[in-house]
């Protein structure tokens, strides 16, 4: 949907929400103006409505993808910090479960024999050339 100009804003307004011009003039000076948002005092929130223009520099579109990218980034964060106090339990519950089995000494036995089994690997003048070489490329990465 392309921004809108003064003269569609005011027809959106009128035919949308029932509002006179002026009421519409008067809220849209009002965002321009800025709203209180706590701390951080008053925000303008859209750019100046009678200007007509449609354009959008460069410099602020990069400026409102950095902003909407670190609010994802915030959004996501918090997400994972939520899920994160909700497993949190039924996670140690688990691991004290797996620990009175005995399936993680199982698994650590396992794991042993599986480095013994690379050890013996990287000694064999068969395969230690194409460790080596998988070692320097993930290295690299």
């Amino acid at each position: 949907m392309p921004p809108f100009k003064t003269s569609t804003m005011q027809m959106a307004a009128s035919s949308e929400l029932g509002f006179s011009t002026d009421r519409t003039m008067r809220i849209a000076q009002q965002l321009y103006e800025g709203i209180e948002l706590g701390a951080e005092g008053p925000v303008g929130l859209i750019t100046y409505m009678r200007t007509d223009g449609v354009t959008i520099v460069p410099e602020a579109i990069g400026a409102i993808r950095a902003a909407i990218e670190s609010l994802a980034c915030r959004l996501a964060a918090e997400n994972q910090a939520d899920q994160a106090r909700k497993q949190g339990p039924a996670l140690i519950d688990a691991g004290r479960k797996a620990v009175a089995s005995g399936a993680v000494s199982k698994m650590i036995a396992a794991d042993i024999r599986f480095h013994e089994f690379l050890y013996e690997l990287a000694g064999n003048p068969l395969i230690a050339p194409a460790m080596d070489m998988h070692l320097t490329y993930t290295q690299r990465a």
